[in-house]
């Protein structure tokens, strides 16, 4: 009989059935057993307290140099999705429809580093369509991830980690103890932190930055797919955030109920690293591990999902003699993690449990990810730009993407219509680039010293999660 297999784009994903409770049966969820060490840390609740605003940002404008207020940016897929040969119709099959793809999936989230906030921006008109306090005092937000349902987890490197709804439908309309719902409308109201219906839950954790102080604070963060028996996501998936114990060299991976903010799990990785920053960023594949890498030059660490086994590799430097540097990681479909480093990509292909490196020109490489056609999109300091490489024959297609005005690009992340946005630091900007012509698109200011070259949109989730299923 010839096998069913899943006819969706990575990101064509909808809830089946009641997406309300996390209280019922877990039975049958892909990474979600082994729920143990619960150390009963909880989120925080949060209170009624004033609004405040800040500046006004920038909108979005396309090549042109044109506003998109409008919503005049190109919409419609860029991709050309594969195609499975299916029998009848394939899980969740009758759940999805472009329209309800492009609902859940429409925003990329941008932490603005140095204003303590994270900007929530549609991808198809560059519009900022909210703002939001990560934290009741000084804050750092740096990573950010989005589950399969649209919501995101802020990485605070000051010491915590926050969630945000980004439908309406999913925010709280009395967690500020107001009737009806308040939430932010964009970047000139941005709420004290606690007057936000959408701001769901805080949890503190240990923050800090440098060698003098205890630890450093969160950094790394990914979601879990939490996909049911019938391979439809569920709206019971966890959330993975690291930090680091500089003083006892012993890196810290929390997993926490993403309904409460609770921490459910916690592993201690001794033996991390002379590196000040420790655990640096982080992926999961399919089944919910975490692939977590140290900054400069590693470890790469694999936490199970189910026994919470620690697996640790150490990266081999470069053969090419270039100097050994890692920095981002983001897992291909095949679930083997990617890094990118100073003048070298790295690829660990985790079956044959073999490295293999490509060389380019110029450095260094900071954040990446990879498309469903396999094309990895690398963010590139020295000259700014961007770079490109197939992950399927490992060669480089471009070493360097020009984007005007660039200065530091710091993340990359693919939006619902296959096109790469790259934010820039220094720029305080981000740019859409087209995956095929390498045309800036689209260019969004305002943004404040933004730092975020993790998993923005959900599109990294949604390319690992969505495997064929037979």
């Amino acid at each position: 009989m010839q096998r069913t297999i899943l006819l969706i784009s990575a990101l064509a994903l909808l809830a089946c059935g009641d997406a309300g409770d996390s209280r019922g049966d877990t039975a049958g969820l892909t990474g979600l057993t082994g729920l143990t060490s619960v150390t009963g840390a909880t989120g925080v609740t949060l209170g009624t307290s004033g609004g405040d605003s800040t500046p006004t940002g920038g909108q979005g404008t396309d090549s042109d140099g044109i506003g998109n207020s409008t919503g005049n940016a190109e919409t419609g897929a860029k991709l050309d999705i594969p195609g499975f040969e299916t029998e009848g119709a394939g899980p969740c099959g009758e759940f999805w429809s472009p329209a309800a793809q492009a609902e859940i999936f429409q925003y990329i989230w941008i932490a603005n580093s140095a204003e303590g906030t994270v900007s929530k921006i549609d991808t198809r008109t560059g519009v900022e369509a909210g703002r939001y306090r990560v934290a009741p005092g000084e804050s750092d937000p740096s990573r950010t991830s989005v589950n399969l349902f649209g919501d995101v987890a802020v990485a605070d490197r000051a010491g915590g980690i926050t969630k945000i709804a980004a439908k309406v439908d999913r925010c709280d309309p009395m967690l500020n103890g107001q009737p009806g719902l308040q939430t932010s409308s964009g970047p000139a109201d941005v709420r004290a932190f606690g007057d936000d219906d959408c701001v769901l839950w805080r949890t503190p954790l240990p923050g800090g930055d440098g060698p003098e102080l205890h630890s450093a604070g969160p950094r790394p963060v990914a979601w879990e797919p939490a996909l049911g028996a019938d391979q439809c996501p569920a709206d019971l998936a966890r959330v993975w955030v690291g930090w680091f114990d500089y003083p006892q060299q012993t890196g810290h991976v929390a997993r926490l109920n993403g309904k409460t903010g609770t921490i459910e799990d916690e592993v201690q990785i001794p033996n991390w690293g002379v590196h000040k920053a420790g655990p640096y960023g982080g992926a999961v594949n399919r089944d919910g591990d975490l692939w977590v890498l140290g900054w400069n030059t590693g470890p790469l660490v694999r936490i199970d999902h189910a026994s919470l086994a620690i697996e640790r590799k150490e990266i081999p430097p470069p053969p090419s003699g270039a100097k050994f540097y890692v920095y981002g990681i983001a897992v291909d479909r095949n679930g083997d993690p990617w890094l990118a480093g100073e003048q070298t990509v790295y690829h660990h292909d985790v079956l044959a449990d073999t490295w293999h490196h490509i060389d380019i020109p110029e450095g260094r490489m900071r954040g990446l990810q990879i498309d469903l056609t396999g094309r990895a999109f690398i963010a590139l300091n020295k000259p700014a730009g961007l770079v490109v490489v197939d992950t399927m024959t490992r060669t480089l297609l471009n070493p360097n993407v020009a984007l005007p005005g660039a200065l530091l690009p710091v993340g990359v992340s693919i939006d619902i219509d296959g096109r790469a946005w790259v934010v820039d630091r220094d720029a305080n900007m981000a740019f859409t680039v087209d995956p095929d012509t390498y045309e800036v698109k689209l260019t969004v200011g305002g943004l404040v010293t933004p730092y975020t070259y993790s998993d923005m949109t959900g599109y990294g989730l949604g390319l690992v999660a969505q495997q064929p299923v037979g």
